[in-house]
């Protein structure tokens, strides 16, 4: 199975404005470590966008931000921002504890009945990987590259699955004392990895 890699930034002082929200070449992560960040991955195209030979086709940022529902998607002009805010973060925990509720309930009707439970094979099939994707256990799904400013210039900063960033989002809420984490998707430069 592919899934799509977006390039983001945090771009709290404006640099990747400056930047025409494109990223340079020599910005994107080397092959080894996307290798260590997407283990889960047997190989992977850092930039599928400058690739003439590609043959799986492009990730279509708008149709790939959409997927996400923790996410507020935004598309302004030429620019794609998304951000995730209190709202987004306390839908994805109500979202958790739903899955908990089914997979506890699921779970004590086993034992009840003297039974081994797994989770593969006694939860929905839409529960059982909507749990994994929850729990940071899922393979596949966007990975998010995040870049963030830093003495005037974009760093490297993680590599990101859906819950991942939330959490991170979380953290930097708490710490900044904001309502919202907003980000800009660079628009020269998108990838893909298998798994």
């Amino acid at each position: 199975m592919h899934s799509p890699i977006v390039y983001i930034v945090e771009n709290e002082n404006g640099l990747f404005k400056d930047m025409n929200y494109r990223l340079d070449e020599d910005l994107l992560p080397c092959e080894e470590y996307l290798d260590e960040c997407l283990v889960e991955s047997d190989w992977h195209e850092v930039n599928t966008l400058d690739n003439p030979t590609w043959h799986r086709g492009n990730w279509p940022l708008d149709k790939v931000m959409k997927m996400h529902h923790y996410l507020e998607f935004k598309e302004i002009d030429d620019q794609i921002k998304f951000s995730i805010n209190k709202k987004n973060i306390i839908d994805w925990d109500k979202a958790i504890n739903e899955l908990l509720e089914t997979y506890m309930a699921t779970r004590n009707r086993k034992l009840e009945n003297n039974e081994i439970f797994t989770p593969f094979n006694d939860l929905e099939f839409e529960d059982y990987f909507a749990f994994e994707d929850k729990i940071g256990k899922a393979h596949g799904g966007t990975a998010f590259i995040l870049y963030k400013e830093y003495e005037g210039e974009l760093e490297l900063y993680g590599v990101f699955k859906e819950r991942d960033l939330i959490e991170y989002c979380k953290d930097q809420m708490i710490m900044k004392n904001k309502d919202e984490i907003e980000f800009d998707v660079c628009l020269n430069t998108t990838g893909d990895y298998h798994y």
